[in-house]
């Protein structure tokens, strides 16, 4: 007698393991979607007309939340084209995969850097005048650029 099931085990597991990962992901994600909201509305709630910093955090904040919801928009994609690979055998899923995986490093990239970006500009405000912290900071700066650059 044969097995009546439509996909094999390795296909069950793949497909077990995707559903996983992607609800752990959405939970995170509804997390940040949640945190992100609170820290506008704090930033916009305390007088943010007056502070240039406090615009550039928001618009920091903004900009950061975009590049996630991107990353999870195209981790999604990801997945989606993989399914229709399996049912379609003659779908190519190559050029659509790469260029997914290109938003993908270029989101990510941006919100590490930014992420970077904020903690040192916060630590350059704490070592006001102090000029050995400043010139570690600024390598700090430029090893992230670089690092976010080459990869």
């Amino acid at each position: 007698m044969s097995d009546p099931s439509v996909l094999s085990p390795s296909w069950a597991d793949f497909f077990r393991d995707t559903i996983i990962l992607r609800a752990v992901e959405g939970i995170f994600y509804g997390f940040e979607c949640l945190f992100a909201l609170t820290c506008g509305y704090f930033l916009i709630d305390t007088q943010l007309r007056t502070s240039n910093s406090r615009r550039l955090l928001l618009i920091a904040t903004i900009v950061m939340f975009v590049c996630s919801t991107m990353n999870f928009a195209a981790e999604l994609r990801f997945d989606i084209v993989q399914i229709q690979m399996l049912v379609d055998p003659n779908y190519d899923p190559t050029a659509e995969m790469i260029k997914w995986e290109i938003l993908v490093i270029v989101f990510s990239t941006i919100s590490y850097i930014l992420g970077d970006a904020i903690v040192v500009w916060r630590a350059w405000i704490l070592f006001d005048g102090q000029q050995l912290y400043r010139v570690l900071l600024a390598a700090c700066v430029l090893g992230s650029l670089g690092t976010g650059i080459a990869s």
